[in-house]
């Protein structure tokens, strides 16, 4: 899996430019998507120290992120279920 086309996918789905995505911001409109990210790219096999390399993270920052969105998934959250679906439905490859 190319980390950045999905990088890149989840920007556009999100409309949230990619440098916002591995900035510092931690705005809600920024955070989730890029936990969504880091959940994605995560499930996909990729090593969470590979993830936040793309996102300028540690790895302990991405395993948080990743059970920021299983637990939203869980509890069947609106919004993180239906930006999950759409992003998933936008990846091409």
């Amino acid at each position: 899996m190319n980390l950045n086309k999905l990088l890149e996918t989840i920007s556009k789905t999100a409309k949230i430019p990619v440098i916002e995505l591995t900035g510092k911001s931690q705005k809600a409109e920024v955070a989730i998507p890029r936990h969504i990210f880091c959940y994605i790219a995560s499930e996909k096999g990729i090593t969470k120290d590979k993830i936040g390399a793309v996102i300028n993270r540690n790895r302990a920052t991405v395993r948080g992120s990743c059970k920021v969105v299983i637990n939203c998934l869980q509890t069947r959250d609106k919004l993180y279920s239906e930006l999950v679906n759409k992003i998933m439905n936008n990846i091409n490859y």
